[in-house]
């Protein structure tokens, strides 16, 4: 090639790298190289043409009069100034094309910034918005062992010592994409306060005091991150708390609004007395919430149990019975009903290592065979159904050396929004000795 090709090519490269900008600091680098070299290689190469003057530059020769191939170009110059031109005018489309991509989903994982402040106790619960294409999506729920009910995004907790417990986690719900370098921000309601740092988070600079965040490095396509606990203070005359999640990573782009959890608080006599003769184990059911339809399942039910005696439980086994019926079942068809559930239920204890300590709420999840499709909820809804449910739980305690088997019943129906519980009449105890 002759040096005025050598120019065109390297200006060619030169501009590229320009309005290939978007490609980042790597591509816009290499650009200006390889045209830096090809304008180089056409200032010293010395020109082969036949019949030319001396040259001192691409352009003039020594008598500063015009190169003869800059006025006279060969027709496959021509040629090369059109692809030449055709060339910058394609980059600089793609460039821009592919930086406004860029600035629709920022892969440097940008700081979370707090949103506006949430009212006294709720953080507004909205469906998730991004910039652009969010991929891959992740998705907060409530922490339990039953995968296949996740995500749970409203659930009944017990209120201890002023103060409420979230288990959380959350997926990688994209088909093959993996969550790269990404950030966890959580929010408490404003006026709670956390009673502990929650582990993993820290507190963000210049953010609200209800604000925490924690640091990922990947999460492969539908898989889980670990168990997240926060601990907070809820206020006396809160009914309910909404807890604001929200993520960032590095191939997700920003999230501008805030996922929720929402939990229902139920409070009762949780902390064991100070003082009290009569020492003994006394679990208690404080909780069933239900949940949703899970495919060949039926309907997920959370039960919650909390020991409020005065000394530890061990071995804890439960049973449970589920019925779905049209109308209230008497008196005597529901002793019959748990007079059965009861002998059928292992009266041998479970290992002393299986320990339920005083104050520490603890739940499982069992479902409802027979509701197992909308309509079937929507009859329960409408009070056409009533699901019954009946609980077992045997248990020991050891005091001064004697082991006391101890068993509680909880018996009851639900119907309409499935929030109250219709109790079982002479069927609901806890702490009973049995043999």
């Amino acid at each position: 090639m002759s040096k005025l090709e050598y120019c065109f090519w390297g200006l060619d490269f030169v501009i590229s790298g320009v309005s290939y900008f978007a490609g980042g600091p790597y591509a816009v680098a290499l650009c200006f190289f390889i045209g830096g070299v090809l304008i180089l290689i056409g200032f010293f190469k010395r020109d082969e043409s036949e019949n030319r003057r001396e040259t001192v530059s691409v352009l003039f020769d020594s008598t500063n009069r015009p190169y003869q191939p800059t006025r006279r170009m060969r027709e496959w110059h021509k040629w090369g100034a059109v692809a030449f031109g055709l060339c910058v005018v394609i980059l600089i489309s793609y460039g821009v094309i592919r930086r406004s991509f860029h600035s629709q989903g920022n892969p440097d994982a940008p700081k979370l910034t707090p949103g506006t402040a949430p009212e006294t106790h709720v953080v507004e619960d909205s469906t998730t918005a991004v910039k652009g294409k969010v991929n891959p999506p992740l998705v907060f729920g409530f922490f339990t062992l039953d995968k296949r009910i996740f995500p749970l995004t409203e659930q009944s907790l017990p209120v201890v010592n002023r103060g409420v417990a979230i288990d959380f986690f959350v997926r990688n719900t994209s088909d093959g994409i993996a969550a790269m370098l990404g950030n966890i921000t959580v929010r408490i309601p404003e006026g709670a306060v956390y009673v502990e740092e929650p582990n993993g988070f820290k507190k963000v600079p210049d953010a609200p005091d209800t604000d925490r965040e924690m640091h990922f490095d990947i999460l492969n396509a539908h898989e889980f991150l670990h168990k997240m606990t926060i601990k907070f203070s809820v206020l006396r005359e809160w009914s309910f708390v909404k807890v604001g999640l929200k993520y960032a990573c590095q191939n997700c782009g920003a999230v501008d609004t805030w996922q929720s959890l929402k939990a229902n608080l139920t409070r009762g006599s949780v902390t064991p007395p100070a003082h009290s003769g009569n020492k003994q184990s006394k679990i208690e059911v404080t909780n069933v919430n239900f949940q949703n339809i899970v495919p060949d399942r039926g309907l997920a039910v959370t039960i919650w149990w909390v020991n409020q005696g005065t000394v530890d439980a061990f071995g804890l086994k439960h049973s449970v019975s589920v019925r779905v019926e049209n109308k209230v079942i008497p008196d005597e068809d529901i002793n019959r009903w748990l007079a059965g559930l009861k002998a059928f239920a292992n009266k041998d204890l479970g290992p002393a290592t299986s320990e339920e300590p005083l104050g520490h709420p603890h739940f499982n999840t069992w479902f409802v065979p027979d509701i197992k499709s909308d309509e079937d909820l929507k009859a329960v809804l409408r009070g056409d159904r009533l699901i019954y449910l009946a609980v077992l739980l045997r248990y020991g305690d050891q005091v001064e050396g004697q082991i006391t088997k101890r068993e509680t019943a909880y018996c009851g129906f639900w119907t309409g929004n499935l929030q109250v519980r219709h109790v079982c009449s002479d069927n609901n105890y806890a702490g009973r000795p049995f043999d």
